[in-house]
């Protein structure tokens, strides 16, 4: 009996160690709150899973190569970088994002130094669209879409619009926004999420409004947009062709759309 015992303990320890499956949770270190659908997954590369609303996440490392590095990531945050073996062995599998910190230039935004503008894609038809279906493509939620923008002038980015073609969904929608350099490293200092749902969109537009952030840009620079919670339903965002735009899937390196670009636009405030 003994010895049976000692067998099964035994091939249950080697299970766990070859198997190498993490289960963790992701804080926030100011505020010691939950962290929802942060990036887990190995760095540049598209294999990886993203934690729930609650900040809690489980993947299964056992067929990945132990050379590479694993990474935490959400906007707004300051990034963890383990490696293979340090992520593994880590002991109680909490771990804690720090804000990240970002220096920003005390600006008095006076109407005759500053001008409006829109940017970006307004296509509002629903002949071309991208389609978000979790139930038929589990794949839609680790895509995260970008268009690229330009401005020799300093602009300040007031609100972040998508044109929705078509929106069904049973609960409300989680969205992540980012703003990325021309190298694709965030620039943000906080975390851009808003829950959509039908009563938010207006006239087949969402706009979230960002004025309060502080998000100022100059040269090249990028803006995404990602759906990142489970639903049943179908959302299509209106969509444009040949024009450039970028995706990545989970934390994988970023790639131009075959033809078809995402209608999103943004509204800033530009010097003049």
């Amino acid at each position: 009996m003994k010895i049976k015992f000692l067998v099964t303990l035994t091939l249950l320890i080697f299970f766990n160690i070859s198997a190498q499956i993490v289960n963790g949770k992701i804080f926030s270190n100011e505020t010691k709150t939950p962290i929802p659908y942060a990036r887990v997954g190995i760095e540049k590369n598209k294999f990886g899973v993203t934690s729930d609303e609650k900040g809690n996440f489980s993947i299964d490392l056992s067929d990945q190569d132990k050379n590479q590095n694993i990474r935490i990531e959400v906007g707004g945050y300051e990034p963890m970088i383990f490696t293979f073996n340090n992520f593994i062995s880590q002991d109680n599998k909490i771990f804690y994002l720090s804000e990240k910190v970002v220096d920003i230039e005390q600006v008095v935004l006076s109407p005759k130094k500053f001008i409006q503008k829109n940017w970006g894609i307004n296509a509002k038809g629903k002949k071309i669209q991208f389609v978000y279906n979790p139930e038929k493509n589990k794949q839609s939620l680790s895509k995260e879409l970008a268009l690229p923008f330009e401005t020799k002038k300093r602009a300040k980015i007031e609100k972040i619009n998508i044109n929705i073609a078509y929106f069904e969904s049973d609960q409300p929608v989680f969205v992540r926004y980012n703003v990325y350099d021309e190298n694709w490293n965030s620039i943000i200092s906080e975390d851009l999420s808003i829950l959509m749902n039908a009563q938010k969109i207006k006239d087949s537009e969402f706009s979230f409004d960002v004025s309060d952030k502080f998000i100022w840009v100059k040269g090249k620079f990028y803006v995404s947009f990602q759906i990142l919670n489970s639903f049943k339903g179908e959302i299509a965002l209106s969509g444009t062709v040949f024009k450039p735009a970028f995706y990545r899937e989970n934390l994988g390196n970023w790639e131009k759309t075959p033809t078809i670009c995402p209608s999103l636009n943004i509204d800033v405030k530009v010097e003049k």
